[in-house]
């Protein structure tokens, strides 16, 4: 099985709990998204809520665009988004979508170094047609009711469940979280886009998969490890509130 580089199927994990237990919203929301991350990506540099720009860099037009939280880790780079509204629009994907694409084209045309994931974390449940145009663009979701992929991918290959995703399946899932180069290709000076047929049909197959393994997987994972999901919020929690108190000092 092809697997995301280290830290990012535990990041997800982290923020899908997260999502199920907080009623934090807005900046709240997005500060604690990025104590979570230093939390879990020990190593990495993760960049504060709000910033304009990406580690100091605007995009490819000159336009620096506002970034809720940005990690470099030691063999990733990752964009993030978070949004506590009512509902998720299309628009506000699109949005996410052309201003990552314009930080990707400045670091790419500035050698920087990748791979880059986006992410797009939700506090209410997106519904299907803006959930399949991420996948299809390859925007890793995470939000309340539905295991993120990564962290799908990587209890399917854990737990004994005794059947799992087809081949065909799990490559729908693989193809719906990879970086951004596995879309947009430097190579030579030039940006190749890589279309490899995976088309809205594919985004929204990919969709209900993992809708329909969702329930398994948990269900495995709280067979092996009762309170699991519990357990995880009260460590994150800890970490949350003893966070907020060394900044408030």
């Amino acid at each position: 099985m092809i697997e995301h580089p280290r830290g990012i199927w535990e990041f997800v994990a982290d923020a899908f709990v997260l999502l199920q237990y907080t009623q934090l919203r807005r900046s709240d929301l997005e500060q604690a998204v990025a104590l979570l991350a230093r939390r879990r990506l020990r190593h990495a540099v993760v960049q504060s809520p709000r910033q304009y720009g990406l580690f100091g860099r605007r995009g490819a037009s000159g336009l620096r665009h506002e970034v809720d939280a940005g990690i470099v880790a030691s063999s990733w780079i990752g964009l993030i988004e978070v949004k506590s509204s009512e509902a998720i629009s299309k628009n506000d994907l699109l949005i996410f979508d052309g201003k990552t694409m314009d930080l990707y084209l400045d670091r790419i045309r500035n050698r920087r170094s990748g791979p880059h994931y986006r992410f797009f974390l939700s506090a209410v449940p997106i519904q299907p047609e803006p959930a399949a145009f991420a996948m299809q663009r390859a925007i890793i979701l995470v939000e309340p009711r539905l295991v993120p992929i990564p962290f799908l991918l990587r209890l399917v290959g854990a737990l004994q469940l005794g059947v799992g995703p087809t081949g065909a399946d799990m490559a729908l899932l693989i193809r719906s979280t990879q970086p951004m180069e596995g879309i947009w290709r430097p190579q030579r000076g030039e940006l190749l886009l890589l279309l490899d047929g995976f088309d809205a049909i594919d985004a929204n197959a990919a969709r209900k998969i993992q809708g329909s393994w969702t329930d398994l997987v948990l269900d495995g994972l709280e067979g092996s490890e009762p309170g699991w999901a519990a357990k995880r919020w009260r460590s994150i929690e800890a970490h949350l509130n003893s966070a907020v108190q060394v900044e408030t000092r």
